[in-house]
């Protein structure tokens, strides 16, 4: 490179990453119609499609919208499909929030034809869910506080039965920052010694206690440039081309649990009974009544990101056995895209998820 001089460079995006079979899915995304931001619509739209995200259904805040619109403009049919949706965003702020989508945008009417928002979680939940005609729709609850949600319905530390008649119209959950399945401590300490209730911890034990609402990550990006991107859900697709993705699909497999949720790296997990040809993923039940389950486990980077650990949770437990760091077992943990492929066998006591 000279100074003062022109200097062309050629070259090519390399699509390192095989996700054959899954469509890279941001759940939970704002812009300037949303009130609360100054962060361009277009240029959300710009940010989801740079940042490789497939599906992204329009949430903004209390306002039915689209971004149809962009995606015909910038002529990327190709490489994004979206839903008309919004989120219905009440009070509280940890009990009142709901993504949903699809719901019918209705222009040039109040909100785009959004439903209000109420004065109870119970209320808003049934509300939304019952939108356009009692419509199939995907129901995501965000950035929940679930003890008060599910055992706290007034707060005061005494348990009860929570808000219980909004649980048969949720579908997911926001659960992130998923890194805290880590440790799996009740309670992450960030900054500055501010202690919160570890939403992984409690969202597990959900699932233990017989509550079968599936996890989702999602950036709530507010701000473009970085602001999609970092946090992902791979969600199962019978096509690897956006441009044919059928929304109604995205819910479907959302609502059966069919989810990887992802801060980086692409992971993969298919499960039989050790030596049947049965096999199931994420989401999916299996029958093994030999309490033998392999795990066949794939994990995949491009080369700005890589893995050091792998584990198998348990009913909410790291498996004591597999639980793997690449200083302990180099052997196990590629250098290349692939970081982890090997076949898990494990030994269950009773039933698991």
């Amino acid at each position: 490179i000279s100074p003062f001089a022109d200097t062309s460079v050629a070259s090519e995006l390399r699509r390192s990453v095989n996700t054959e079979g899954w469509i890279s899915s941001d759940f939970h995304s704002h812009a300037s119609p949303s009130g609360d931001n100054t962060s361009s619509q277009l240029g959300r739209v710009i940010n989801l499609v740079c940042e490789h995200i497939e599906f992204a259904p329009c949430t903004e805040h209390n306002r039915i919208s689209t971004y149809v619109p962009h995606i015909e403009r910038l002529g990327i049919q190709d490489y994004i499909a979206t839903v008309d949706g919004l989120e219905l965003t009440g009070s509280p702020f940890h009990l009142n929030h709901q993504n949903v989508f699809p719901l019918n945008h209705k222009p040039h009417t109040q909100d785009g034809g959004a439903p209000t928002t109420a004065e109870t979680p119970e209320a808003q939940i049934e509300r939304v869910a019952l939108w356009d005609e009692r419509s199939d729709k995907l129901l995501q609850i965000n950035h929940p506080d679930l003890g008060w949600m599910f055992y706290d319905k007034d707060g005061d530390g005494q348990p009860d039965a929570g808000h219980e008649r909004a649980f048969p119209f949720m579908d997911v959950v926001e659960i992130h920052p998923i890194e805290n399945a880590l440790d799996l401590a009740p309670y992450a300490t960030f900054s500055g010694g501010r202690r919160f209730h570890n939403t992984v911890f409690r969202w597990l034990q959900l699932l233990n206690q017989g509550q079968r609402i599936y996890g989702v990550v999602n950036t709530d990006a507010h701000y473009n440039f970085h602001g999609s991107g970092p946090l992902r859900n791979w969600i199962q697709s019978s096509t690897d081309a956006p441009k044919e993705v059928q929304h109604m699909d995205m819910v479907h497999a959302a609502e059966q649990g069919r989810i990887v949720m992802s801060n980086g790296p692409f992971l993969e997990v298919w499960a039989t009974e050790t030596g049947r040809a049965n096999r199931v993923t994420c989401g999916q039940d299996l029958a093994a009544p030999s309490k033998q389950v392999s795990l066949e486990v794939r994990v995949e980077c491009p080369n700005w990101l890589d893995v050091n650990r792998l584990f198998v949770l348990v009913n909410g437990r790291h498996h004591e056995v597999h639980n793997y760091h690449r200083n302990e077992h180099p052997e196990l943990f590629g250098t290349g895209t692939v970081k982890f492929s090997r076949t898990l066998d494990v030994t269950l006591t009773g039933d698991a998820h």
